[in-house]
């Protein structure tokens, strides 16, 4: 089994994958499809922070891209 990186959770996907994604790599999966209602700044520092609570709040190493999908919609909402 390979080591995952210290900065990187494992994002499974409604097929069954598991991607490995850091903030950074989230940050520019989720910019572009927010860029017409965010500011992408604004979307930068929620994507981090969600992925923050997921790593280091609640111990994770994996998660749902539901899950984070959920979570990321609850901070973009307010």
């Amino acid at each position: 089994m390979i080591t995952l990186a210290a900065d990187c959770l494992l994002v499974e996907m409604a097929t069954g994958e598991s991607i490995p994604f850091s903030a950074d790599m989230a940050c520019v999966e989720l910019a572009g499809d927010t860029a017409e209602l965010f500011d992408e700044e604004f979307v930068r520092h929620a994507v981090r922070a969600v992925f923050h609570y997921f790593k280091h709040e609640l111990g994770r190493q994996t998660v749902t891209a539901g899950d984070f999908a959920a979570a990321l919609e609850k901070v973009l909402r307010g």
